[in-house]
């Protein structure tokens, strides 16, 4: 199991989850991270998943084919407003 986040504390609370399951969590490493790092740009989000198919057992989980989608995140803060 592997989990991409944009932010600390989602991460964490689905690696606790992953864990409370018994699932191991794996941090990328070599080629994956690189690639990851690729794709997901400076300030970006992840904004969809979609895993098909994913086989669990009692040796663990595989997913068969992944896709990401990452867009640019753009923080929104509501006391700012645009000067006219």
């Amino acid at each position: 199991m592997a989990i991409v986040s944009n932010v600390g504390g989602a991460g964490v609370l689905a690696a606790d989850a992953c864990a409370d399951l018994g699932l191991t969590v794996h941090q990328p490493h070599g080629l994956t991270r690189r690639r990851l790092y690729a794709i997901v740009p400076d300030g970006g989000a992840v904004t969809g998943l979609e895993l098909h198919p994913v086989i669990a057992g009692p040796d663990g989980v595989a997913v068969v084919n992944a896709r990401v989608k990452v867009t640019r995140y753009e923080p929104q803060d509501p006391f700012l407003r645009r000067l006219r």
